[in-house]
C-alpha cells in the first residue's frame, strides 16, 4: 500500500532473515508517517466512521482553531456555492424600445419619468422626480401636467392649476374652483355661469321630489263649494280647508292677489274682531298621506300677508294628531303653538318645523292661528302656497300638474248634479247607479240633495252609497214619465 505517509520498502521480505538495521529503518519510516498525521485527541471512547464516497480536499485555516464538522462544513459549503454562483454569466437584459448607453450606465431615467408619445422614442418634455406617500407630486413640467392635463391629442397642460384638495372637501386653486363649481358644457373649456354653493344634507328634501307636499289644494285653485259666502265657523270652505273664528263678523273668500307666489289665496275678512278673539285656517291630512311622517321632523311653509285697522295681531301654528285614525274629534297637541311674524302689507314667506311624535300614525292636523292681541280691529289675512314636507328645511312650493289638483280633492268632496228621467207606475221608485268620477277616500256622507226639481215624482233621496258611487232615486206619483233633477254633495272629508 502506497500513500503520502508511509511506503513499505519490502525489506526484509516475508519469511526472510534481515539485519536489525533494516528493521530499524523500516520502523523509523513508520514513525515518520505517524508524525505526519494530524494530532487528534478525544474526550472519550467513541467510534468515528468516515463514509467516504470519493476524494475530498479539506483546506484548513492557517490560524489555530476548532473544527465543528456538521455546522462548519455546511457553512463553508453554502459559502462556496454562493461564490460559484457569482461567477456564473449574467443574463443579458432585454429592452423594449430604445435605450442608450453611457459607459456602464443605462440612460433610461427620462424615458421612464416622461414616456414618449405612442409610436415615439424620445422622452416627453419634463421629468417625474418625486412621488411621496402623502400624495404630493413634484417635478419640472410634471406638476402642471397632472394638475391640468391637456386636451385629448394635445401636449400642453390646460390653463389653470389644481393646487389643494383638503379632506374636508374644500377645493382651491386658480381657475379650478370655478371649473369644479360650474363645469363647462361638453366640448367646452370655459366654466358655466353660476355656481353650486350649498346642499343641506340634513334637510332630507329633494326639490324635484314629486309628491313631497302633503297638502291638498295648497294653492287654493279648487273651490267646489264656491268662492265666497262662507259664514259658518268650523265648516269647510275652499276644498280641504276649514275656517273658524271665536268672535266678530267673518267672511271667507277665494282671493286673487298679484303679488303672492300663487295666483289664488284663501282670504279671511274679520270685522270688529275683539281683543283675544281668534281666527284660524285648519288643514287635516289623512293617515295614508302622513303615516311615514311619524317620528320625523316636518316643515310647514306658506306665503302670507295681513292688515289690521287697529291694535296688534299675533300669529302661530299648532300641530295635532287624532286619537283614532282619520277621526279628528279628539286631538293631541304636538308641543306648544309656534309663533311667527308675517309680513304686514306685502306678502312674505313663513316656515316652521316640528318633531312629529312616533305615536302620530293616525293622521295630522295643523291650525294657522291669528289672535287679536290689543284693541278691536278689522283684520284681512291671506295665505297661499301652503306646503308640508318631511325635513327641517322649507323647499320651493311644489307646483304639480293642474289636472291633478281636482283629482286629489275629489277623493274628499264631490258635488254631482243629475237629471234622471223614467216612465214608471204610480208609487214606484225610479233610480240609476252613478259611479263617482274619482273613487272617494271612504264611503261618503250624502245629505239631502239641493236644487231639487221633480216632475210627476216625490221624495228625492239616495241609497247604495259606497266609495265608488251611489244610487239617487225618487218615487213616481202617477203612471207616466217622471223626472228628478238635483245636486247631491258627497263628502268624505276629515
Amino acid at each position: 500500500m502506497t500513500n503520502l505517509f508511509y511506503n513499505p520498502s519490502g525489506s526484509p521480505g516475508t519469511g526472510s532473515e534481515g539485519l536489525s538495521a533494516t528493521m530499524r529503518a523500516e520502523f523509523a519510516a513508520i514513525g515518520t508517517a505517524f508524525g505526519m498525521m494530524p494530532q487528534i485527541s478525544t474526550t472519550g471512547v467513541y467510534t468515528t466512521v468516515f463514509n467516504q464516497q470519493g476524494s475530498y480536499t479539506f483546506t484548513l485555516p492557517g490560524a489555530p482553531g476548532t473544527l465543528a464538522m456538521l455546522s462548519d462544513v455546511a457553512t463553508e459549503t453554502a459559502r462556496a456555492e454562493a461564490a460559484e454562483a457569482l461567477l456564473a454569466p449574467l443574463t443579458a437584459p432585454a429592452f423594449l424600445g430604445s435605450a442608450t448607453l453611457a459607459g456602464s450606465v443605462i440612460q433610461t431615467a427620462n424615458t421612464l419619468a416622461s414616456p414618449p408619445a405612442i409610436g415615439g422614442v424620445a422622452p416627453a418634455a419634463g421629468a417625474f422626480t418625486t412621488l411621496s406617500a402623502s400624495g404630493a407630486v413634484s417635478g419640472a413640467g410634471f406638476t402642471n401636467w397632472l394638475a391640468s392635463p391637456p386636451a385629448i391629442g394635445g401636449v400642453a397642460p390646460a390653463a389653470g392649476a389644481f393646487t389643494t384638495l383638503s379632506a374636508s372637501g374644500a377645493v382651491s386653486g386658480a381657475g379650478f374652483t370655478n371649473w369644479l363649481a360650474s363645469p363647462p358644457a361638453i366640448g367646452g373649456v370655459a366654466p358655466a355661469a353660476g355656481a353650486f354653493t350649498a346642499l343641506n344634507a340634513a334637510s332630507g328634501n329633494v326639490f324635484n321630489d314629486v309628491g313631497r307636499n302633503r297638502i291638498d289644494n295648497g294653492n287654493f285653485e279648487i273651490a267646489q263649494r264656491g268662492t265666497s259666502g262662507f259664514a259658518i265657523s268650523g265648516a269647510y270652505t275652499l276644498d280641504r280647508w276649514i275656517a273658524s273664528w271665536s268672535a266678530g263678523t267673518v267672511g271667507i273668500t277665494q282671493a286673487s292677489g298679484a303679488t303672492y307666489t300663487c295666483r289664488r289665496q284663501l282670504q279671511l275678512n274679520a270685522t270688529s274682531l275683539p281683543v283675544a278673539a281668534t281666527a284660524r285656517f285648519t288643514h287635516r291630512i289623512e293617515t295614508a298621506r302622513s303615516y311615514d311622517l311619524a317620528g320625523q321632523t316636518v316643515t310647514l311653509s306658506f306665503n302670507t300677508a295681513y292688515t289690521v285697522s287697529a291694535g296688534t295681531t299675533t300669529f302661530a301654528v299648532q300641530f295635532y294628531y287624532p286619537t283614532l285614525g282619520d277621526t279628528f274629534g279628539t286631538l293631541t297637541a304636538i308641543g306648544s303653538p309656534i309663533a311667527f311674524t308675517p309680513s304686514s302689507g306685502a306678502p312674505g314667506n313663513v316656515s316652521v318645523s316640528v318633531a312629529v311624535p312616533a305615536a302620530a300614525v293616525t293622521g295630522l292636523q295643523f291650525d294657522i292661528i291669528a289672535t287679536q292681541a290689543t284693541a278691536t280691529g278689522n283684520l284681512t289675512w291671506d295665505i297661499t302656497s301652503v306646503q308640508l314636507e318631511a325635513g327641517s328645511v322649507a323647499t320651493p312650493f311644489e307646483r304639480i300638474d293642474p289636472a291633478l289638483h281636482p283629482i286629489r280633492c275629489l277623493r274628499f268632496y264631490q258635488p254631482i248634479t243629475i237629471n234622471l228621467v223614467s216612465y214608471m207606475a204610480a208609487g214606484q221608485n225610479f233610480s240609476q247607479w252613478l259611479q263617482f268620477p274619482v273613487q272617494m277616500r271612504a264611503a261618503p256622507t250624502i245629505p239631502a240633495p239641493t236644487g231639487v226639481s221633480l216632475f210627476n215624482a216625490t221624495g228625492a233621496s239616495s241609497a247604495g252609497i259606497t266609495a265608488a258611487g251611489f244610487e239617487p232615486y225618487a218615487t213616481a206619483t202617477a203612471l207616466g214619465g217622471a223626472t228628478l233633477i238635483a245636486t247631491y254633495a258627497a263628502s268624505a272629508d276629515l
